[in-house]
């Protein structure tokens, strides 16, 4: 078991009277509805979005979204945690990080209005999101939004303690880039009140952040999203992020952020044992000239797969520089000249992208 707690109360006539702890609420729906009510009590800036939402893995307990705009996966058990809770957790997270972004938003939405549940129904998830959080919405597009910041979700167990078993576990995968975490709430009754203390038994961002691995994808969405925020260049780099995502062909907008920008492998090729293998055919960085820039690089191959006369458009619009791996870029100063030069880009991108390279 975790490390005992124990609570004392003292009156003004100093007397002392040790709180009875207890191990379990009656019912599970007991503990649901007290978190429901007091989503603080499981993190600072949540909002609750879902309650016995439906996966394939079966219904989980509380989805939420944390204050990074990220999905969280709540498993709930009214008393002591065991190994049992982590494969559920891990169930649910996968079935929803396996689902069509489109199906996530309207699937929240129509458990976010079920009645009885005590969750503020969201009739417009997307719109919603958009306001929540504004680094990932594009103020361009009629309030359309990156849902895809919403995965993977975080996994978090929450109990009346833990067993050292199930927190082995638990670090065991939290140290595998796997972000779950356990939420120990220690309850008390004193004069017919629950009193509660909120513990973090095992953290994965500390975890992960301590080990030799390298930052998580949500770690590294933060870093971006700071260092955007800072420069000024969040609503640049959102309006190109989504324009080279409306403009990409359906079956070719893969993208992989990290903590300097966002890289788009639109190429794919078949490699010597027959396996399609992804290449980067556009990327979006920071740059450190001052004061910082946007940069948008273009690989080789797209240069060679594009008509000349789109080249040639692109290359009289913007200020097109070499690399030393025979990419080229050009830097975006701000949200006007991203605009003034986004129609020629998309005509480019569009051209580059239109056959299959093997």
């Amino acid at each position: 078991m975790s490390d005992e707690i124990k609570l004392w109360a003292v009156d003004d006539g100093d007397k002392v009277t040790e709180l009875l702890s207890k191990d379990r609420f009656s019912t599970e729906r007991d503990f649901e509805d007290l978190l429901v009510a007091k989503p603080e009590l499981l993190e600072p800036g949540l909002t609750l979005v879902g309650r016995q939402t439906r996966t394939k893995g079966g219904p989980l307990d509380l989805l939420g979204v944390d204050s990074n705009g990220r999905l969280v996966v709540y498993e709930l058990k009214r008393g002591t945690l065991k190994r049992e809770a982590v494969t559920q957790a891990l169930d649910y997270g996968s079935a929803l990080n396996a689902m069509d972004l489109d199906q996530l938003q309207e699937e929240i939405q129509e458990q976010s209005r079920t009645a009885g549940t005590g969750i503020e129904p969201i009739e417009d998830f997307g719109r919603w999101y958009t306001e929540e959080h504004q680094a990932w919405s594009d103020e361009s597009s009629a309030g359309q939004v990156d849902l895809a910041h919403l995965l993977p979700p975080r996994l978090v167990l929450v109990g009346i303690g833990v067993d050292r078993d199930t927190e082995r576990i638990v670090r065991f995968v939290a140290s595998d880039r796997v972000d779950l975490s356990v939420v120990s709430l220690h309850a008390f009754e004193h004069d017919g009140q629950m009193l509660f203390a909120r513990h973090l038994e095992v953290d994965s961002e500390t975890l992960i952040s301590g080990s030799a691995k390298s930052t998580t994808a949500p770690g590294k969405r933060k870093i971006l999203s700071s260092l955007l925020k800072r420069h000024g260049l969040d609503h640049v780099f959102v309006e190109i992020d989504q324009g080279l995502k409306a403009w990409l062909p359906d079956g070719r907008k893969s993208r992989v952020q990290n903590e300097n920008g966002a890289r788009f492998n639109v190429l794919t090729g078949i490699g010597p044992s027959g396996e399609r293998k992804w290449s980067a055919g556009f990327v979006i960085s920071v740059g450190d000239p001052k004061p910082p820039s946007l940069f948008l690089r273009i690989c080789s191959w797209p240069l060679k797969q594009a008509p000349q006369r789109e080249l040639e458009k692109l290359r009289d619009k913007v200020d097109l520089q070499t690399t030393s791996h025979d990419a080229e870029f050009f830097a975006v100063k701000d949200l006007e000249h991203w605009r003034e030069v986004q129609d020629t880009v998309s005509a480019f991108v569009r051209a580059a992208t239109q056959r299959e390279a093997r």
